[in-house]
């Protein structure tokens, strides 16, 4: 007979709602994107010996750097990480209806609509209020 599950050690389950799962990916991916174009852009300038306009992707690492510290701490169901993560996604939906003429700025602002929604849902505020 095969035990060897039944020998592993067992790890707390973490029992938390669907709507912190989607806000917390969002606010991974949101920050995974600056950090993505901006190191790509950082390489491909080194590898084409243009370092006229460094400037902008150094910026869009520092961004998605900074971005990265709200959702670490709301991963770990801290009160600033909630806040900082309502306080993007509320700045992105306005920064997004105000150049609501391209379809990429609309894309963003259902995105962010859509975190604000998880975020500002019923089960993530009691959730995250047991847990404080």
């Amino acid at each position: 007979m095969n035990d060897t599950a039944a020998n592993q050690p067992t790890r707390p389950v973490d029992r938390h709602p669907l709507t912190i799962t989607l806000a917390g990916f969002y606010a991974f991916m949101f920050a995974g994107l600056f950090l993505l174009y901006g190191g790509v852009k950082v390489v491909l300038s080194f590898l084409d010996h243009s370092y006229d306009d460094l400037a902008q992707p150094i910026i869009f690492v520092i961004i998605g750097l900074g971005l990265l510290v709200p959702a670490f701490a709301f991963r770990e169901y801290k009160r600033w990480g909630y806040w900082g993560l309502v306080c993007i996604n509320a700045a992105v939906v306005i920064l997004a209806a105000i150049g609501y003429e391209q379809y990429e700025n609309l894309v963003l602002l259902v995105l962010s609509g859509a975190a604000l929604y998880t975020l500002f849902a019923p089960s993530t505020r009691e959730f995250l209020t047991k847990h404080r």
